[in-house]
């Protein structure tokens, strides 16, 4: 059976084989910094929200690390800084807080992941509490 997803892999394989092998490197590392970006926004924002705080999350083992980098970015305002990652952070996550482009390569499937996230609590909470043919947003919109 044939998924949307596999008919944009073989479009993408098709597309590429017309394409120019120096185009070809250009567009996969693009395509690799793209996701860089997106699993930075989506790590940061597990582990801002996770409530593994002195244990071992059993989401992510980078959780931890990004804690003490939320704690050092809180702060940091060297835009020299030598903390890995806390450049690179500030700024992917304030491109994510300024960007309005619905069609954002990288904030786009971020928002999708985090509304599809939402959505799932929000349904396990109406589940857990028993209330039938009401929905509603207990975690805030994204």
């Amino acid at each position: 059976m044939n998924t949307s997803k596999d008919n944009c892999i073989s479009e993408f394989i098709t597309y590429m084989d017309d394409t120019p092998i120096k185009d070809q490197c250009f567009i996969i590392r693009s395509m690799k910094f793209l996701k860089h970006k997106q699993q930075r926004l989506l790590i940061l924002r597990h582990s801002y929200v996770c409530a593994y705080c002195n244990t071992i999350c059993p989401i992510t083992p980078h959780c931890h690390l990004m804690k003490q980098l939320w704690k050092h970015m809180n702060h940091c305002v060297n835009n020299e800084c030598s903390i890995p990652h806390c450049i690179s952070s500030r700024m992917v996550l304030m491109h994510f807080k300024r960007c309005t482009m619905r069609s954002c390569l990288i904030c786009r499937p971020v928002r999708y992941m985090i509304r599809q996230k939402n959505c799932t609590r929000n349904k396990q909470v109406v589940g857990m509490l028993g209330i039938k043919g009401h929905t509603f947003n207990a975690f805030g919109s994204e």
